[in-house]
């Protein structure tokens, strides 16, 4: 059990599981679930549902070692438990307990023995499911890990396994193949966790037991209000500002389009007398002279530029060739109303 700080390497993210059962904490103590981002990943986090139904289980000892989980179910994950094989052929026998659980490995799968349930019994695998389904209570699970006095906790896709805690909540020694796979972050690393490496050999001690359950409720659950000392530290703290500064930014921008609407309403407002000087431009008016007419067209013009230029400050898109703007609509109907005034006139004379 020797503790290589040369070699330490951390993985300080969440999985989906995680930040479902660290919400799901919260929601048991009437608090707000958070997002990823705003979650304090030092420490995982079991909810009531899970520690509270181990601790109801006896803790009778039936099998020596047990192993129930993936084997194949990712490349990663297949590499990282390979040793696992080997332990199995070598010290598995009635008194233990086998389960592999994902499809691939069930796939033309031979038993080992008669400690060998693969074939005979269904079992949870969290990365065959939908990730919201993730924090399912797989009662089998957790009872068989209850009735071993030790568990093999191999690193799954990443260089550690949840299994390593779980163990320790049913009241079991984990076995792991390095110290690397007994934590997952660097304040975890120096909880002083109980455990037997693979190489070494296994003895049964209850001090182990208690010790690992002491410290697993005191920093992986929110029974001992360890919230509050969570939402005090410097690093959550600055999530928090941060947060608070982006919603800040968030609604200036929508108050600048507000206003930006706001104001080219006011300005189509002040501009509607353009439509007084088209009513007075009909083909029926005869009294028009040509100097009128260049007038209203230059009036015209200059609102059409106007309203193009808000157009383009609130839209910000580009213009595209095949719709015209409008201006050259205002343009036409202006020419137009000018050829239909000199067509009369023309015809009177």
């Amino acid at each position: 059990m020797k503790n290589d700080s040369s070699s330490l390497h951390y993985y300080n993210c969440f999985c989906p599981k995680m930040i479902l059962w660290y919400n799901e904490a919260l929601k048991e103590l009437n608090l707000k679930p958070k997002k990823k981002k705003f979650i304090n990943t030092d420490y995982c986090i079991f909810p009531k549902r899970f520690y509270g139904y181990c601790s109801s289980l006896s803790n009778d000892k039936k099998y020596k070692y047990t192993f129930i989980g993936s084997l194949k179910v990712d490349h990663l994950t297949s590499i990282n438990r390979s040793w696992i094989i080997d332990f199995i052929n070598n010290k598995f026998n009635n008194d233990c307990y086998l389960q592999f659980t994902d499809k691939k490995t069930k796939e033309n799968y031979v038993e080992k023995g008669l400690f060998d349930f693969t074939l005979k019994t269904n079992g949870f695998v969290p990365k065959e499911v939908k990730k919201n389904k993730r924090n399912y209570l797989d009662t089998n699970y957790y009872k068989k890990i209850n009735q071993s006095q030790f568990t093999l906790c191999p690193a799954g896709d990443s260089f550690y396994s949840m299994r390593f805690l779980e163990a320790i909540m049913c009241h079991s020694i984990p076995i792991v193949l390095s110290y690397d796979e007994t934590f997952r972050s660097k304040k975890e690393s120096l909880l002083g966790y109980k455990y037997y490496l693979a190489s070494e050999e296994h003895i049964f001690r209850q001090d182990w037991i208690d010790e690992n359950y002491r410290i697993f409720i005191n920093n992986h659950t929110f029974k001992n209000n360890k919230i509050n000392n969570m939402q005090n530290d410097g690093d959550y703290n600055k999530i928090m500002n941060k947060n608070k500064n982006n919603k800040k930014k968030i609604n200036n921008k929508k108050n600048n389009k507000k206003k930006n609407i706001i104001r080219k309403k006011n300005i189509i407002k002040k501009h509607k007398s353009s439509r007084v000087i088209k009513k007075s431009i009909k083909a029926n008016d005869t009294n028009i002279n040509n100097d009128e007419l260049v007038e209203s067209e230059i009036i015209l013009h200059n609102i059409a530029k106007k309203i193009n230029k808000i157009n383009n400050i609130i839209t910000k898109k580009p213009k595209r060739k095949n719709k015209k703007s409008n201006m050259f609509k205002l343009i036409r109907k202006t020419n137009n109303i000018r050829m239909n005034i000199i067509r009369k006139n023309n015809r009177k004379k």
